[in-house]
């Protein structure tokens, strides 16, 4: 689309608005590629450097600086941008290497992973096709910091899809930006110094979106595009003064450009996932990148900065968007496959990472972006092109054998263990219920093979966490005592269940441990995600967190009301971070906390206990794979749920209340099968499941009954 308009003559003819740095790769650019895939699959691969995800933002402020230096000189030499002949340029430049990466993963997920996770996984892929994937995972409440579900292979493609959504409008808005302003008899020498403080107040509008979201929804700020579109429009407003950038002297550049890599590392190691971002903090690494592409705007001498223009880093660049597709699919499709994290694991992952890479870029990517495909009717191919013809072929015939000696290979890989020894010390003084469940775990423990279990994993990973009636009643409604009250309404005695979604977890064994006896009534006033503390609790769901201080507050009042003769409190023992805190509490603030919200209710109720959560090992829907044994499953108890474990029976001491270990029903001599029997144990890292909740009720009973909570 070129609007004919009788300034566009003057406006090309201007010698400032034509000014540019010159056309071919800049080896600092590539450089800067280098360095930020570089940390990105550092960070995803070893956890290290902690602010490794700033390679993200490297990214962004390149590739806004670059794509709009590129719409600039095609407005300026033909008056008009072609918006075909852009997203054509996107297809060619995007689409080949990203569909093969997709197509790949969903390959190896269908091999590799159960039903459930694969059918997510297609998912995830459908939105990475449509460039959609960064509202998929926002909309799910992804935690790109802290996963609390199986991290999908393709959750990477998130920034991808920001730059394309950013594109989809960014050609039309500075088209209309330039227009209006040359229309409005603007001076030409001045139109792109007018329309580059145009879009740096856009820029500036998203950053104070950024960091509005960032303090108010985390989560979706995180991949948010309106959160995002300021680190374009850094590179975008950057690319509009490049011609001032070109008057800046030589003796400055050298400085600017390593102030710049200096900041940039700065923030690999100031910034971590307790940071505020995107806004502020992705200012520092934003910063940085701007610093280093403006001292090598207008010049052709980057040897200043040999750090980012030697040869090494300039061909890592060549290859950073193949390595950014490839790197973290090989990560978590190797992890489900190949036990422990060993210095092998790394290497092997590292290797086929940069194998993938160079194959991708030479067979896929760079024969594609230069091969006629897509190229206008009547236009001449670029240079070269007939020779890149046959290799684009080769690249084909080369992808599809990959894909069936992949297929034809995988189940040849041998079956990943675990190597587990007990010494066969069965625990003294327990019931015959747990007694029971001891001898069915070690048996899960020493299995090779998967049995048939009911429910199958996907059924479990997709079933609910409790009953659906039990689930009803965690809602962030108004609490209704009597449509959460089970048992005979003329029963004499009645026990109430408070916390979050681990209590909900609790409530159908203990509605069947004390249902035997007709005396009992059981009543859920618990709530999914509002952790029974007198400090409000962050949560993915802002919704949770403003309904949680009335849920707690109704239950506290409820429990006062009824006068039960025992309150259970469940919570679970991951990391909890109050509002606006930016560390988790500590156990001696857990007991504290916990300790003043049961304070408001003891007087009025018999005896108050504690049931601790599952003990934390492995996430079932992580690790469980088809070729791997059921002991690739199998986890040693979390050291922090040791920790809280402790904290919370030191608190009952305290108090003079009750507490209830689970640990026996769930694990043997710090081994935790991800089944016991035929039945599932858990659905996620921390959740029973119902099935699993029944098989254990009878243990539960005898456990209440030889501590002497009640007397069945």
């Amino acid at each position: 689309m070129r609007p004919a308009s009788p300034h566009v003559r003057n406006l090309r003819d201007d010698r400032d608005l034509t000014a540019a740095s010159p056309r071919g790769l800049r080896p600092d650019i590539q450089g800067l590629r280098a360095v930020a895939v570089i940390v990105v699959v550092l960070d995803h691969l070893l956890g290290w450097p902690s602010g490794g995800f700033i390679g993200v933002d490297i990214f962004f402020v390149i590739s806004g600086f670059l794509i709009t230096g590129l719409l600039l000189r095609e407005y300026e030499k033909t008056g008009g941008i072609s918006f075909a002949n852009f997203y054509r340029r996107r297809v060619k430049r995007i689409l080949p290497a990203s569909t093969a990466a997709i197509v790949v993963t969903l390959v190896g997920a269908f091999l590799i992973f159960g039903g459930s996770r694969f059918v997510e996984t297609v998912k995830d892929g459908a939105a990475a096709a449509l460039f959609g994937a960064n509202w998929r995972f926002a909309a799910a409440g992804t935690d790109y910091f802290t996963a609390n579900g199986p991290v999908s292979p393709l959750q990477h493609f998130w920034s991808l899809s920001v730059e394309e959504q950013f594109y989809f409008a960014w050609p039309a808005v500075m088209l209309l930006v330039l227009t209006l302003i040359v229309r409005q008899g603007g001076e030409p020498r001045h139109a792109r110094l007018i329309a580059g403080l145009a879009i740096g107040l856009i820029s500036l509008a998203s950053l104070t979106w950024a960091a509005w979201e960032t303090q108010t929804l985390p989560t979706r700020a995180y991949f948010s595009t309106l959160s995002r579109t300021w680190e374009l429009g850094a590179g975008a407003t950057l690319a509009f003064a490049a011609p001032l950038c070109s008057k800046l002297r030589a003796r400055f550049r050298p400085g600017l450009a390593w102030l710049g890599l200096i900041a940039m590392v700065a923030g690999l190691f100031l910034i971590d996932s307790s940071s505020a971002f995107p806004a502020p903090w992705a200012l520092l690494p934003v910063a940085g990148t701007v610093l280093v592409i403006l001292a090598g705007t207008g010049t052709d001498r980057h040897s200043f900065l040999f750090p980012l223009t030697n040869p090494m880093s300039v061909y890592l660049g060549n290859i950073s968007y193949s390595l950014y597709l490839w790197h973290f699919p090989v990560i978590i499709l190797a992890g489900t496959v190949f036990v422990g994290r060993t210095p092998f694991f790394y290497l092997g992952c590292a290797l086929a990472m940069l194998l993938a890479a160079v194959y991708s870029y030479h067979l896929i990517e760079d024969p594609v972006r230069k091969s006629s495909w897509l190229t206008r009717p009547g236009g001449r191919p670029a240079r070269g092109v007939r020779a890149h013809r046959t290799e684009v072929r080769r690249a084909g015939v080369a992808a599809g054998v990959t894909l069936l000696l992949a297929a034809a290979a995988l189940p040849f890989v041998p079956a990943q263990a675990k190597t587990i020894t007990l010494t066969g010390t069965f625990p003294e003084d327990v019931s015959a219920e747990t007694s029971s469940l001891q001898e069915q775990i070690r048996e899960a423990l020493g299995s090779s093979e998967w049995p048939d279990l009911e429910p199958s994993i996907d059924a479990a990973m997709k079933g609910e966490e409790a009953p659906e009636e039990v689930t009803a009643c965690g809602g962030i409604g108004p609490i209704a005592v009597k449509d959460c009250t089970w048992g005979d309404p003329r029963a004499t005695r009645r026990a109430v269940v408070v916390g979050d979604s681990i209590a909900m977890t609790w409530v159908s064994p203990l509605r069947e441990a004390l249902g035997s006896d007709e005396s009992w009534e059981v009543t859920s006033l618990g709530t999914f995600g509002c952790t029974f503390t007198d400090l409000l609790i962050e949560n993915p769901e802002p919704e949770v967190v403003d309904a949680c201080e009335e849920r707690k507050s109704q239950a506290v009042d409820a429990i006062n009301d009824l006068e039960p003769d025992l309150v259970f409190v469940a919570n679970t023992y991951e990391p909890r971070f109050p509002a606006g805190w930016n560390e988790a509490m500590t156990p001696e603030e857990w007991q504290e906390s916990t300790k003043t919200i049961v304070s408001r209710f003891n007087a009025a109720v018999g005896r108050v206990v504690f049931l601790a959560p599952p003990p934390l090992s492995a996430d079932i829907a992580e690790c469980y794979s088809k070729i791997a044994e059921p002991s690739f499953c199998a986890g040693t108890i979390d050291p922090d749920w040791r920790t809280m474990q402790i904290a919370e029976q030191e608190l009952t001491e305290n108090i003079d209340a009750y507490f209830v270990n689970p640990e026996l029903w769930f694990c043997a001599e710090d081994w935790c099968p991800s089944f016991v029997g035929t039945t599932p144990t858990k659905r996620d890292l921390v959740h029973m499941t119902p099935s699993y909740q029944r098989k254990i009720a009878p243990a539960l009973r005898a456990e209440l009954i030889d501590q002497g909570i009640v007397d069945l």
